[in-house]
């Protein structure tokens, strides 16, 4: 929401909103004549985070996840922290990064009369780095509990593949292993 051609504005990573948006796309899902009522995800980094976020919340249709590099812990096991450093290989050049694509405007061809106030709207009200929140939530609290999934494995009651390798930035955090012990 808020990138690309869709409406809305976007202002970080994981809010709740993205969350509530996947819960609903997946319910809307289950009321299509083309679908048997079980909705799986699939996703790297991003989507892999999304996948375990949107299980967390546990939508009934929801089978399964595959999340490929992508981590239970937001603040220890992203790109922002490590042990309490700032990661500036990834910290910083994700925010940059972000800044940059969210900064596009959408396609002129899909809204001719509107891309140009919601390109406006977006940078007026969305327009900033998340690069100031990251830095100013420098421990582990609600910011980043906050789509961390680690909060309660319990919550994850489908069964989720988990994929990474050793040369995955996420080398050493590729899901804890007591969630990997309880879904084994």
């Amino acid at each position: 929401r808020g990138c690309g051609e869709s409406s809305g504005l976007y202002y970080d990573e994981y809010l709740p909103q993205e969350q509530e948006d996947a819960c609903d796309v997946i319910d809307w899902f289950t009321k299509q004549d083309w679908c048997n009522g079980n909705v799986g995800m699939y996703g790297k980094s991003w989507g892999g985070f999304n996948g375990l976020q949107v299980a967390f919340h546990q939508p009934p249709a929801l089978a399964a996840v595959i999340s490929l590099y992508s981590t239970d812990d937001r603040f220890n096991d992203d790109i922002h922290w490590k042990d309490g450093c700032i990661l500036g290989n990834g910290m910083l050049s994700w925010a940059s990064t972000m800044f940059c694509w969210d900064a596009r405007p959408p396609h002129p061809g899909y809204n001719p009369d509107t891309w140009r106030q919601t390109w406006a709207r977006r940078l007026e009200e969305a327009g900033q780095s998340c690069l100031a929140p990251w830095l100013r939530h420098h421990t582990y609290d609600q910011f980043w509990r906050w789509g961390s999934v680690k909060e309660d494995h319990q919550k994850l009651q489908i069964p989720v593949l988990a994929i990474g390798s050793i040369d995955s930035f996420y080398k050493r955090a590729d899901i804890s292993p007591v969630m990997c012990r309880r879904l084994a």
